[in-house]
C-alpha cells in the first residue's frame, strides 16, 4: 500500500543538500577570485599614492585601506621607482608610524624599509607627504602642512634623507597608520 511512496521530508532533505552544495561552490569561487582583487594590496597602493603626490609639494594623501600580510615589505626603492624619477631613493623615508615601537610585529630599518612580521593580517592605511627636504625637516612643518604625521617619526629616518646635502631635492615621508 505505501510501497514506492516518498514523504514530504525527503523533498526538504534534497533542498538542504542543494543549499549546502551551492554554498560550497560559492566559497570556492570567492577563494579563486579574491587573489586577483587589487584592493587592499599595500605595494600597489603605495605605488599609486606616490604617483599622486610626488609632483605636488605639501599635499598629503592617504591610501585606501590595505591589508598587511606576513612578510610584506615596502621600501624606498619601490617608492622611488614608482615616482618615475621625481623622488630619488635616498630621499624617501618609510616608517611604521602608528605602529612604531611594535618591534616584534613591524621591522623598520632607518626609514629605508618596513616589513610586517605579524602572524595575522593587519588592516592599515598608508599616509604620505612630499616636499623640499629642507622644508620637511623644519620644526613645526607637520603642524602646518600635515597634522596626521608625527614630527618624531623623522627620528626613524636615515640621517641622510633630510640632510643639508639634499636640501633642494624633493623628499617624501611615508607612514603606516591604523585604519579608522
Amino acid at each position: 500500500m505505501f510501497l514506492n511512496r516518498r514523504g514530504q521530508s525527503f523533498d526538504v532533505f534534497k533542498l538542504l543538500i542543494s543549499a549546502i552544495v551551492a554554498v560550497a561552490i560559492l566559497a570556492i569561487l570567492l577563494a579563486i577570485i579574491q587573489p586577483w582583487n587589487p584592493q587592499g594590496d599595500p605595494i600597489r597602493e603605495t605605488k599609486k599614492l606616490v604617483g599622486e603626490i610626488a609632483g605636488s609639494p605639501s599635499t598629503p594623501a592617504t591610501s585606501q585601506e590595505v591589508i598587511f600580510k606576513k612578510g610584506i615589505t615596502i621600501n624606498s626603492g619601490l617608492i622611488s621607482s614608482a615616482s618615475q624619477g621625481l623622488v630619488a631613493e635616498h630621499a624617501v623615508c618609510i616608517v611604521p608610524g602608528d605602529f612604531s615601537g611594535q618591534d616584534s610585529i613591524w621591522e623598520s630599518y632607518n626609514g629605508v624599509r618596513v616589513t610586517y612580521k605579524g602572524t595575522s593580517d593587519t588592516a592599515a592605511v598608508i599616509h604620505a607627504i612630499c616636499d623640499v627636504c629642507s622644508k620637511i625637516s623644519e620644526s613645526g612643518y607637520f603642524t602646518t602642512y600635515d597634522p596626521n604625521m608625527e614630527e618624531e617619526w623623522l627620528d626613524e629616518c636615515n640621517d641622510s634623507v633630510f640632510s643639508t646635502e639634499n636640501s633642494d631635492e624633493t623628499c617624501c615621508l611615508f607612514a603606516i597608520k591604523r585604519s579608522i
